[in-house]
Order: structure tokens, then sequence, then C-alpha cells
């Protein structure tokens, strides 16, 4: 290949332009039909519009929310015998409930399912993309639209943060809003909570270090670019 002289970075717009549906709104449409109690945690513990700024608001947990009834469990009753027991127990039942739900690990999977499901064969050569032996392709989606859509050597692209093709996806936020525990609560569960919610926080922030480590070779091989197209980014910030 010829060294490279015009580099794409492309965002999640390129799709969108085709009628792909690869939005985080169908993202939650999706976990809605697939596994609708994680659905259902998720837009009760995130702060904000959800389906708008999805990674960010994994990384805005604010503290206390884990608190949430999402399940209906916690006894609120102070009245009658027994009512601390009881109450203990209710919390240690939201807690086991919100732990299966509140994990990275079910998150990614369901993500990349998703993700895998994604039909791009609207896709078509129209003129967006110019593709020459000297350009690269630098995108931030996961989909595979350029290369099996419009025929682009993989060699030339770098899915910065994973494709459809690779076991491990790379999504999250930049970093924590809040990431700092509440005071020592009522309920032993209630601080077990707290170290859930600051756990997720930890472990949905993108690992930028690695991301450029591990993109090193392909990224110096630009120091020939002279012209740059920025396509399918919204510049809000």
């Amino acid at each position: 290949m010829q060294s490279a002289e015009r580099l794409y970075i492309i965002g999640n717009g390129f799709d969108l332009h085709y009628g792909i549906k690869s939005s985080y709104k169908d993202f939650l449409s999706y976990l809605e039909t697939n596994d609708p109690l994680l659905a259902e945690v998720l837009f009760e513990i995130c702060s904000g519009e959800l389906w708008r700024n999805f990674e960010e608001a994994l990384g805005s947990l604010s503290p206390g929310c884990l608190f949430s009834n999402a399940f209906n469990l916690i006894d609120s009753d102070d009245e009658g015998d027994f009512e601390w027991e009881r109450q203990s127990a209710s919390w240690n039942y939201h807690y086991q409930a919100m732990r299966k739900e509140v994990d990275v690990g079910k998150l990614s999977k369901v993500f990349r399912s998703w993700i895998q499901q994604i039909d791009t064969s609207a896709a078509h050569s129209d003129g967006v993309i110019v593709d020459t032996d000297d350009t690269r392709y630098l995108t931030f989606n996961y989909t595979m639209t350029l290369e099996e859509r419009l025929g682009i050597d993989p060699r030339k692209i770098l899915h910065i943060h994973g494709s459809a093709e690779d076991e491990q996806l790379i999504f999250g936020h930049s970093g924590a809003l809040s990431a700092e525990p509440l005071a020592p609560q009522a309920f032993y569960e209630q601080d077990m909570l707290e170290e859930l919610r600051i756990k997720f926080i930890h472990q949905t922030k993108k690992p930028v270090h690695l991301i450029l480590a591990n993109s090193l070779s392909w990224l110096k091989a630009l120091s020939t670019v002279h012209e740059i197209i920025v396509a399918g980014f919204s510049l809000d910030r």
C-alpha cells in the first residue's frame, strides 16, 4: 500500500446517514426487548436522557442511586416486631438483585450481541467516501460497513473501539463525575451498594491510554497525512 496521505475520521453519523440502526437509542430499544429488566434498571439509576448520552451516563451514577427500589424488594415499614431485621433482609435481597444487573460483564455481552445483529445492508457507495490506495480510515464505529459494504481494504481501517468481529468491545465514559462513596449508611447492604456503584463507574471508564498504546504503530503511519476529513460526528463540545 502507498503511504497514507488522506485520513477519514468516521463517527456513528456515517452509519446513520444510510439508515443503519446503530444509535444508542436503537441499542436501548434492543435492550428493552431482549433484557427488559436490565433496561428498566439502567433507566432507573442513570440520570439524564440515557438514549442521548448513554456512555457518559454510565459514569454519572449519583451517590445513592442504587438505593432506588427498582425491584420492589425494600421493606420500608418501620413498625412491628423485628422491623430492623426485616428491613436488613430486604436490603440484602435488593443488593443481590442489583448486583446481577449492574454488572459490566452482562452489559458488555448484550451490547456485543446488539452490535453483531445490526443490519448494514443499506450502505452503498454514494460519494461520501472516496477510496484511494493512500487513504486511511480511523473509525469509532463497531460495524463493518466500510469493509463489507464499501469494499475497503481492512488493512487501511482502524476500529479504535473494536469491531463486530472482536470478542471485546470498548465502550464507556471518559471520566466519572462522582466516584466518592456516601458516608456509612444505616444498613451494611447500602454500603455494599455504594461499593457496587463505584466499581461499575471505574469499570465502564474507557482505557484511553491502553487504546492509544495498542494503536500506536497504526497511528504513527499517519505521519505522512496532509488531508483529514471528519464524517459522522456531532460536535457539541
